[in-house]
């Protein structure tokens, strides 16, 4: 491969990574703000309805809208600590640190990079079951 052709990989290699970033951080804002919109949909309708509605499936709907924004939340941290794991590594790396350093770093970079994507997946999951729930309800 010639070395312009290896440089427009490169680029495009860094134009990926950036979009992967872009992609997951608007993903994480929008399971907050569904979370977040389920919570102040469900207050809204009780607060300006008379309509019908069995309690226990309305309190299982607002307990998953809850529960999705905390495993949400928990995302964000779990990919912070991801990213700061794996810049310790980098840094390790760059100083000629040990080769235990770095295995370490990047043990650790995976388990908050596996924390973040379970937690999402569990904040989306959260808010399927509270968007049936709160369907479930009304009578």
């Amino acid at each position: 491969m010639s070395e312009q052709m290896k440089q427009l990989r490169g680029e495009e290699y860094r134009d990926r990574l950036r979009f992967q970033v872009e992609f997951a951080h608007g993903a994480l804002k929008s399971l907050v703000l569904a979370n977040g919109g389920g919570i102040v949909a469900l207050l809204t309708f009780l607060g300006n309805s008379n309509a019908r509605f069995d309690a226990l499936w309305m309190w299982a709907a607002f307990g998953c809208f809850i529960a999705g924004l905390v495993f949400t939340l928990s995302a964000y941290i779990g990919a912070h600590f991801s990213q700061h794991f794996f810049m310790e590594a980098t840094y390790h790396e760059l100083t000629d640190a040990g080769e235990a350093d770095i295995k370490d770093a990047m043990r650790r970079g995976n388990i908050g990079l596996s924390w973040a994507i379970g937690s999402a997946i569990v904040g989306l999951v959260s808010f399927g079951a509270g968007a049936i729930f709160g369907l479930v309800s009304l009578t």
